[in-house]
C-alpha cells in the first residue's frame, strides 16, 4: 500500500498490508488522481493497481497475469458521457493532432475506466511519458479544459489513446459488451466486482455490509474492526 502519513495514522495502520510505503502527495487539488500515476513511477516489472475503493471477490486478475499476451488491464471501457468533459477530450484530441506524439486517428469517443489498472513494464514507460507531457503541456498553457477534468483527462484518458495508437491487447474486467447491455453495476455484480464510487462508499448501509463480509469472509481480522471502531469511530458521526 502507498499512502502519506496522515492516512497511514488515521486508517491504513490498521489494516494488515504485508508493507506500506509512506508517499506524500505533491500535487495542486487540480490533479487529485495524479498520486496513482506518481505511484506508478515506482513500479519495478508488471505490476496492477487496484483503487482503495474496490472491493474484488474472485480471482479477476488471473487472465491478465497467466497470458502475457496482454499489455494491460483495466475495469472497463467506458464512453464519454458528460458533455463538457466530452468537449475537452476533443481539444485534447485536437491538441495531440498538433503535437503528432500519439496517433488519435482511431480515437472513438471513449475512455479506460482505472478502478483497477495493470500493464507491462514497457506499456507503463510508455503511458509514463506521455502523462509527464501532457501535464506539462497543461501547466503551460497548451492544453486548455475545465479544471475538474484535469486529473481525469491527463491520467486515465491517454491510457486508452495509447493502447489504441499502440495496438495494445487490454483485458477488461468487466466486458465492454456486458457494461452496454446490463449497465455497469449489473456486469460489475456478474463478476464480483464493486467500485464504491463517489459517496457511496460513505453510505452507513454499506458500511454496515462490508464489515458483515470481512466478518464471514475473513473473521481472524474482526478484531481489527473493533479495534478501528474503538480507538477512531467512537464519536464519530458519518
Amino acid at each position: 500500500m502507498f499512502c502519506n502519513q496522515k492516512a497511514n495514522d488515521s486508517f491504513i495502520r490498521y489494516i494488515p498490508y504485508d508493507k506500506v510505503e509512506i508517499m506524500e502527495n505533491t500535487n495542486d487539488f487540480d490533479f487529485w488522481s495524479y498520486y496513482k500515476v506518481d505511484v506508478m513511477k515506482k513500479m519495478r516489472g508488471d505490476f496492477i493497481h487496484v483503487d482503495s475503493d474496490v472491493f474484488i471477490f474472485d480471482n479477476l486478475f488471473a487472465p491478465f497475469i497467466r497470458n502475457r499476451n496482454y499489455d494491460m488491464i483495466v475495469q472497463d471501457r467506458i464512453k464519454l458521457a458528460e458533455s463538457q468533459m466530452n468537449a475537452d477530450a476533443k481539444k485534447i484530441i485536437q491538441y495531440l493532432k498538433r503535437e503528432k506524439y500519439i496517433d488519435v486517428s482511431r480515437y472513438d469517443g471513449k475512455f479506460l475506466s482505472a478502478g483497477t489498472i495493470g500493464m507491462r513494464t514497457d506499456v507503463k514507460e510508455k503511458y509514463l511519458e506521455v502523462c509527464n507531457r501532457m501535464k506539462a503541456d497543461y501547466l503551460a498553457g497548451k492544453i486548455r479544459i475545465d479544471k475538474k477534468f484535469v486529473s481525469i483527462l491527463l491520467e486515465e484518458f491517454p491510457l486508452y489513446l495509447i493502447a489504441l495508437d499502440n495496438n495494445y491487447k487490454v483485458h477488461e474486467i468487466l466486458p465492454h459488451n456486458e457494461v452496454l447491455e446490463h449497465g455497469a453495476s449489473k456486469a460489475a455484480n456478474s463478476h464480483k466486482y464493486t467500485h464504491m464510487w463517489f459517496g457511496s462508499k460513505f453510505n452507513p448501509q454499506y458500511i454496515e455490509v462490508m464489515k458483515l463480509r470481512i466478518k464471514k469472509d475473513f473473521p481472524k481480522y474482526s478484531e481489527l474492526l473493533n479495534v478501528y471502531e474503538r480507538e477512531v469511530m467512537s464519536g464519530v458521526t458519518i
